[in-house]
């Protein structure tokens, strides 16, 4: 048996086998109701065929083992957009789900680096760069349960992998940095000063070193808040010696 390297890597293997043309991951802790693939498809299939080479797919809602919806609702129903947008833009916030067309998966696949979790809105915001065009439904087709050994659980206690930490953030600032600084100014001050803590209290190195931190981010004002973070890094060695 495969020892378990996290979903992202698993995905991955996914979408080299897939061989139907659309792709629609699911969670091992998750369930979908019964008319699901059914309303995705017929939902694609609204879409005028010749539109579709520009659209990326169809997104919903996940809803709780309650039936309540996860999250913010869609500004409107069968809303034209992309995840771009409607994360920053439209401030939708929650647990969403999609289905996503195969040949776009197999070009934005996830980065495989180590560690058993990978933010999967890299992938989305990758995509939304690139196809500007999503449909998203006004319905809830995931039920989505929290276990204890969840992907999420590992997040919230911090039980996964710095390196996966440190190459999700970076894609963030990296590629989006400009989507915080217009629509989430907040944001874009605390991830670099996050992930400067995260980095000392796992003992990477922030400054110096061709593998520092403050090397793998490119906007300047990341860069400075880093620099005034790193400072904290004398407080943490003596706190602890």
């Amino acid at each position: 048996m495969e020892h378990n390297s996290g979903k992202h890597i698993a995905q991955n293997r996914a979408v080299d086998v897939a061989k139907g043309e659309m792709f629609v991951p699911l969670d091992s802790d998750d369930y979908i109701i019964a008319e699901a693939l059914e309303i995705f498809w017929n939902a694609w299939l609204s879409i005028p065929e010749n539109e579709r080479w520009d659209y990326s797919g169809v997104g919903v809602h996940c809803m709780d083992q309650n039936g309540n919806m996860i999250g913010t609702p869609y500004p409107q129903d069968r809303m034209v957009s992309n995840d771009l947008e409607m994360t920053f833009k439209c401030k939708i916030k929650g647990e969403k789900w999609g289905m996503i067309r195969t040949d776009i998966m197999r070009e934005f696949k996830n980065i495989e680096v180590k560690g058993h979790f990978l933010s999967e809105s890299t992938v989305w915001f990758r995509i939304a760069k690139k196809y500007h065009k999503k449909l998203f439904l006004q319905q809830c087709l995931r039920i989505y349960e929290v276990h204890e050994d969840s992907v999420t659980k590992q997040i919230k206690s911090c039980d996964y992998n710095i390196e996966s930490k440190i190459v999700s953030e970076c894609i963030y600032l990296n590629e989006f940095y400009s989507w915080y600084l217009r629509y989430q100014v907040k944001s874009a001050i605390r991830k670099p000063l996050a992930l400067t803590y995260a980095c000392i209290v796992n003992d990477k190195s922030i400054l110096f070193g061709n593998d520092a931190l403050i090397n793998k981010v490119n906007p300047l004002l990341c860069k400075v808040l880093i620099f005034i973070a790193s400072a904290y890094k004398i407080i943490w060695v003596m706190k602890n010696k």
